[in-house]
């Protein structure tokens, strides 16, 4: 894995209701495809990371169009991007347009997305999976496969929230999310996070047991604290990892 020196920029994308401002905007930075396509009056936070040229190149770019149009809220100088995370067989690396069609199939899957809160799926399209592709979605291989997915994002000085999920069926239930999560932790608190916080459903019980034993806390229980695709109540549990609690699944 090689970490290159990045800009995180963290703003806004204002959409006014003036004929003045371009609904949709596509543009190249870099090697990173930006498509912003708002549908009603938002204001969407969107983080990206990129080189020192990159951004200069995108804030290059933005003077092309209407005022306010993005508002830098946060910019952090130096941190670290995240290449390939490799371990034995099993791969953690950005997701690629390539990838678009699987995350799709997973997502629209309501076996997959049940403890999300999507019994029926998400009901989306691979081309606006191609879309949000710059929003921190990693995926997970085994071998040359596809196998699952995961994320994380900044949250708050030195914090990082995470999610997983092993989609295909046969990459379960033999120990692949420890190593999985151990592999992503790992490398957070290696980049310069102190602490990873995560939630999961309630009745999620076999997460819950793989979250406890690479050393996370429990911090909270919400009970029928959000409605499902359905309108059904569940409840979640809100779980915190320190650097110093962590227990990992990984071979020295």
């Amino acid at each position: 894995m090689e970490n290159g020196n990045v800009i995180t920029a963290i703003g806004m994308f204002f959409r006014e209701f003036s004929a003045s401002v371009l609904n949709r905007v596509n543009f190249q930075i870099g090697s990173k495809f930006i498509r912003y396509d708002p549908t009603e009056y938002t204001e969407d936070q969107l983080t990206f990371y990129w080189s020192e040229a990159e951004y200069q190149e995108f804030l290059d770019q933005l003077k092309k169009f209407p005022s306010p149009f993005f508002i830098v809220r946060q910019i952090d100088y130096g941190g670290k991007r995240m290449d390939n995370i490799q371990y034995q067989n099993l791969t953690i690396r950005q997701a690629e347009v390539s990838d678009a069609k699987q995350l799709a199939t997973w997502w629209n899957d309501g076996a997959v997305m049940a403890h999300a809160g999507f019994p029926h799926g998400i009901g989306t399209t691979e081309a606006e999976v191609i879309q949000g592709l710059n929003q921190g979605c990693l995926v997970i291989q085994e071998n040359d496969r596809l196998i699952g997915e995961c994320n994380y994002r900044n949250v708050d000085h030195g914090v990082a929230e995470i999610g997983i999920k092993i989609c295909e069926t046969d990459g379960q239930n033999r120990g692949v999310g420890r190593k999985i999560l151990s592999m992503l932790i790992g490398w957070l608190f290696q980049n310069g996070y102190s602490k990873i916080i995560l939630d999961t459903n309630l009745k999620n019980t076999r997460a819950q047991h793989v979250y406890e034993s690479l050393g996370f806390r429990k911090v909270k229980t919400n009970i029928d604290a959000w409605k499902d695709q359905i309108g059904q109540l569940q409840s979640s549990i809100d779980y915190e990892l320190m650097e110093k609690d962590f227990i990992s699944f990984l071979s020295v």
